[in-house]
């Protein structure tokens, strides 16, 4: 286009060369000196006397200058001409420049251009384009109508003179058939007269069916619009209403032009005008809900704001869809208020409501479900993601057990007890019980109930049981013991009553004064075994209702080790047994408490020891201050030992290592477990270790409080301890 301009402009100056010019200027100078001699002959006279040229003067040198004043007039009238006929060629050069710019603007013309002069046609490059002919091929106007609209050019013709007559300048649109065969619609404006006429074409033909899909699509829009159950307004960023949709004309015409805040409440205008500008502002369709009226008349309504995909008038507009959500609206805070009620009800209960879709594999707990847990809420994930962080895998398959379980039984309702995990690890005991909904094929396809928290109730549940355990082992060992103690009672009353009835006897059956003495040992043994069964059971008894009390002062240990040392002294030697007494490096120190109780302890202690060691054993008593400042006593025998089973149950009431009615060794049960209720009243304890075959040590540990800083005296020998070595 460039370089055309160019030429355009260099083709404006005359053609030619400097020998054309030179010439010209030679013509000018000569058609000067002519008409310069034309007018001396005629001052000269040279047309005086009968008329110009009517008379040659009678001497030749008249006639010569005649002659050359006739020669350079002539010279002047063709130089003259000459100069008109050079001045008709730069016109013409100029007219073919004119021409050529012309026909390249009509070439570049956007649109098809035809030129009609006399009947002929000229097409640009874009009207034969639009024809599919050369324009050769339509030399006139008869050629166009005639090819271009078979079967209507004279209806085209007449259209197009009547536009040249009336000067319609509106585009006429007709149907044109092009070379190929195919049909198109163009539209062509008429510019000039009858003579002469410039003619514009466009090809509408994709606009036309453009336009037509439009209108469909806009039909379909207008009939999808007719069937939803919404109002559709555009409104501009002032609040504007610019079009209504799905209003009647009466209402359309009241609303539009006018703005929210003269139809709606200012409140409701308000807040839908901030809504539409933030639309606006973000591009982002928006929501609001309000509503209008008061009281049982209020209606509720929904708005929806989006931002218009293209232009609607100068100004950014919105397009704000509302619908009439009363009845949803009243659904919805009835909804509420069950829930609410519910709600509270559930609160009131402490139970949590939960709901499982087995198909979706969703879950839904209450609120209540962090709070069981100890979670604040928000710490939990919702649904099945927070079930799953607080329940551990062996659990969950627990459940998925379950549900298999009740999927092939074809159970209505269902109950599942497995453990979670609070927030701070502890293992809580929960029971779901819910219902059971089936699909149509039977299987469950949703769970929905409470689920509790029963920790407090198992663990009463397994106290319980505990307690009945251990009650019913009381039970067992009272029985076993009563058992036992007719062995033990029947024993010396036996001895008693047999020894009492030979001395009441007179006579010649009557024992002397030697055997009486022995039987009244017999009796007096006995009766002491008797006391000794009662005041087992009479300490046990007030230790286990909580009644003894210690009658404490100061102790010297040594002496306690050598009373009871010398109570079993005869029976160890009788036994064959090695009884034997250590310390530590230092003397044992004075200590605080009931004498008594811990002669008791010593004195049962030392006699299991001696019972249950086979001749040729051996028994040490050891005593020394512990690392703490404490007390502990050990006493170790090379006995029979006790099994781990029995181990644990040999200082509980009645409990002894062999239970059955034929035991080797007697004894009521109850030492043991004296011992140690006596020991940790002083605030220490006493344990067994133990190993069957090898023997038994019993130690005891007093604390620190107990011992007071002076020493006793060195530990004696034992009493029977030279008569068994």
């Amino acid at each position: 286009m460039v370089a055309d301009a160019t030429s355009a402009r260099a083709s404006d100056k005359p053609v030619g060369n400097p020998s054309f010019h030179r010439l010209r200027w030679m013509m000018g100078a000569f058609a000067t000196v002519g008409l310069a001699g034309l007018a001396a002959l005629v001052v000269g006279g040279g047309l005086g006397d009968g008329g110009a040229l009517g008379s040659w003067r009678e001497t030749w040198t008249e006639r010569l200058f005649d002659l050359l004043v006739i020669w350079l007039t002539l010279g002047g009238l063709t130089g003259l001409m000459l100069r008109k006929l050079i001045r008709l060629q730069t016109l013409s050069a100029d007219l073919r420049v004119s021409e050529q710019r012309l026909r390249r603007m009509v070439e570049s013309l956007p649109a098809g251009a035809v030129h009609v002069e006399n009947g002929h046609l000229t097409l640009n490059r874009l009207a034969e384009e639009i024809t599919g002919y050369p324009r050769h091929e339509l030399p006139s106007l008869d050629s166009w109508f005639v090819t271009l609209h078979p079967g209507q050019g004279e209806t085209v013709r007449r259209i197009y003179f009547a536009a040249l007559a009336t000067g319609f300048r509106q585009p006429i649109v007709v149907p044109l058939v092009r070379k190929d065969g195919v049909s198109r619609t163009v539209e062509f404006a008429v510019y000039g007269t009858a003579e002469e006429a410039v003619w514009l074409l466009h090809d509408i033909t994709d606009r036309l069916v453009a336009e037509q899909e439009l209108r469909a699509s806009s039909g379909r829009l207008s009939a999808l619009l007719g069937t939803l159950p919404d109002t559709v307004f555009i409104l501009d960023a002032d609040g504007r209403y610019l079009e209504v949709i799905r209003r009647d004309r009466a209402d359309r015409a009241a609303v539009l032009g006018k703005r929210l805040n003269e139809i709606l409440p200012a409140a409701v205008a308000e807040r839908l005008l901030a809504t539409i500008r933030r639309t606006i502002e973000t591009g982002l369709s928006q929501s609001v809900d309000y509503h209008l009226g008061d009281g049982g008349d209020e209606a509720w309504y929904e708005g929806r704001t989006a931002a218009l995909p293209f232009d609607f008038g100068p100004r950014p507009a919105v397009l704000l869809s509302v619908r009439d959500i009363t009845p949803r609206h009243r659904v919805e805070q009835a909804l509420r208020h069950s829930e609410a009620r519910y709600a509270l009800a559930v609160h009131g209960a402490r139970d949590v409501v939960w709901d499982w879709t087995l198909d979706s594999n969703e879950m839904f707990f209450s609120r209540s479900w962090a709070a069981l847990l100890g979670y604040d809420e928000g710490e939990l994930p919702p649904g099945r993601a927070g079930w799953e962080a607080a329940v551990p895998a062996g659990e969950r398959d627990r459940v998925a057990a379950a549900l298999e379980v009740c999927r092939r039984s074809g159970a209505a309702t269902l109950e599942i007890g497995y453990q979670a995990l609070s927030k701070t690890g502890e293992p809580r005991s929960l029971l779901a019980r819910g219902q059971v909904l089936r699909g149509a094929d039977g299987r469950p396809c949703r769970l929905t109930g409470t689920l509790a928290d029963v920790t407090e109730t198992r663990r009463a549940e397994e106290q319980l049981r505990r307690a009945k355990e251990i009650a019913e082992r009381a039970s067992e060992a009272k029985s076993q013991f009563l058992a036992n103690m007719s062995h033990e009672l029947r024993t010396p009353l036996n001895a008693i009553i047999g020894f009492s009835e030979i001395l009441s006897r007179g006579g010649e059956g009557a024992p002397g004064r030697d055997r009486t003495h022995e039987y009244a040992g017999y009796i007096l043994s006995s009766g002491a075994h008797l006391l000794d069964l009662i005041n087992d059971l009479l300490d046990m008894s007030r230790l286990e209702a909580g009644l003894y009390r210690l009658e404490e002062e100061e102790i010297n240990l040594s002496q306690i080790f050598e009373s009871g040392l010398a109570a079993v002294g005869t029976r160890a030697a009788e036994a064959g047994l090695s009884l034997d007494c250590r310390s530590g490096p230092e003397p044992l120190p004075l200590l605080w408490g009931d004498r008594r109780a811990l002669q008791q302890v010593l004195l049962n202690l030392l006699s299991n020891a001696i019972k249950f060691t086979p001749p040729g054993g051996r028994v040490i008593l050891a005593g020394g201050c512990s690392a703490d400042g404490g007390l502990i006593v050990t006493l170790e025998d090379s006995g029979m030992g006790i099994e781990a089973a029995a181990l644990g149950r040999v200082m509980e009431p009645f409990q002894q290592a062999d239970m059955t009615i034929s035991r080797k060794f007697g004894g009521s049960g109850l030492g043991l477990a004296i011992s140690r209720n006596l020991i940790q009243l002083h605030g220490g304890t006493l344990t067994l270790a133990s190993t069957p075959g090898v023997g038994t040590i019993a130690t005891i540990t007093l604390p620190p409080e107990r011992v007071i800083g002076g020493l006793t005296p060195p530990l004696p020998a034992p009493a029977g301890a030279a008569a068994a070595a």
